[in-house]
């Protein structure tokens, strides 16, 4: 047909794609749970659900929220933030650590090679992994090394998990 067979590599190249997407549905995921009980100042920083600014609503902003508990607004505005928000750094998940009241410090020895893993996402997502040095053009890649970046994100995750019961949100009602 004309067509270069399929690289096997291709397999560990989604691989790396669907372990990042993991990754952000995780944080997405517990920063739901979790947010909506935030501090003042995080939610400040938070967009009213369907209104792009943060500042100076009207209640006629508040129509399309009709019949909506006021914790129903809060956790739709969230889920909306989260929703736009990107983790493709560690100092990314590091932000959303500390607005959910996690040591971020306590992750450390996960973060370079979480590092690692959203670099090589981006370089496989946006530039098709190519590599002018290689000699096929495209970066070389192995199952030992997406093997080593799914321990790290699984070690990153189970972590987040057993830290999420240490988690106190003071939002200043005294609950």
């Amino acid at each position: 047909s004309g067509q270069r067979p399929p690289d096997p590599t291709d397999v560990l190249r989604s691989a790396v794609v669907l372990l990042h997407a993991s990754l952000e549905d995780f944080l997405r995921s517990i920063a739901s749970a979790h947010l909506p009980r935030a501090d003042t100042e995080f939610i400040k920083q938070v967009p009213l659900a369907g209104n792009p600014r943060t500042s100076k609503y009207t209640l006629s902003d508040l129509l399309q929220h009709q019949g909506k508990s006021i914790d129903a607004v809060l956790s739709e505005s969230i889920d909306q933030w989260l929703n736009r928000h990107s983790f493709n750094h560690s100092a990314d998940i590091r932000d959303i650590l500390n607005k959910l009241g996690m040591p971020a410090d306590y992750f450390a020895e996960t973060y370079e090679e979480l590092d690692n893993m959203i670099s090589r996402r981006h370089q496989i997502v946006h530039s098709a992994d190519r590599c002018d040095d290689a000699p096929d053009g495209v970066a070389e890649i192995t199952r030992d090394e997406v093997q080593r970046w799914m321990d790290n994100v699984d070690k990153f995750m189970h972590s987040a998990l057993y830290q999420l019961q240490f988690v106190v949100v003071d939002t200043g009602t005294g609950k």
